[in-house]
């Protein structure tokens, strides 16, 4: 039998920052147990295409029970679990290999969108009720975040694996603002690591179903 596992995901620091909160999370909680499930966590370098295609290569090996992704999305003022994944790159900031993709399909053959499997609404509804701040996104937007989306919800549609996946949006952190002319709306980072124990809860409840 398979261990049961949840994968979290973050990412590298990108667009000149020095700090990534989604990166901290996951070293913070990748090798602990939520609710008898293994946390795996993995950073994924802000690249196009390469970021998918290592978060897929590691699915592929793990087969978890679910996938959380994580990215930053600053100027957001909570976490926003994401409700669809579009099938377009259109880099607003060239990533950090240098690459601008504008209106470029992701998959040609794919559909214009994918939906979550984790439900957004119950989740979203979980956090306000421990007095979590948060709201449910409808645009991922479309830079390496949402490419990480699409790829993860295409590659369980076409290998057939009933893992539950979700992307959710953290804001920036008191850190990333201090000294700024004009700072942006943060959060403690308290609050996120908050969040991630309470998601990882929900999700492993919810995969009990998929064991």
């Amino acid at each position: 039998m398979l261990t049961p596992r949840i994968v979290i995901s973050g990412f590298e620091p990108f667009g000149g920052d020095s700090i990534n909160p989604t990166e901290q999370l996951v070293k913070d909680f990748s090798g602990t147990v939520a609710a008898g499930f293994e946390v795996v966590g993995i950073v994924l370098p802000v690249v196009h295409r390469h970021a998918a295609e290592k978060l897929c290569s590691v699915m592929e090996d793990l087969r978890p029970t679910a996938v959380i992704s994580l990215g930053q999305a600053g100027g957001r003022t909570a976490v926003t679990p994401e409700k669809y994944a579009v099938n377009v790159a259109d880099y607003p900031i060239p990533d950090n290999a240098g690459n601008q993709p504008k209106g470029v399909p992701l998959a040609s053959d794919g559909p214009a969108a994918y939906v979550s499997t984790l439900s957004v609404h119950e989740l979203t509804a979980a956090l306000l009720e421990r007095g979590l701040p948060a709201f449910v996104s409808y645009s991922a937007g479309t830079y390496v975040c949402n490419e990480v989306f699409y790829a993860v919800s295409r590659f369980r549609e076409i290998h057939g694996f009933p893992f539950i996946h979700g992307f959710i949006h953290v804001p920036y952190i008191r850190e990333q603002q201090l000294g700024q002319v004009n700072p942006r709306p943060w959060v403690e980072y308290g609050y996120l690591r908050d969040v991630l124990s309470a998601v990882l809860t929900y999700v492993a409840r919810k995969g009990v179903v998929f064991l």
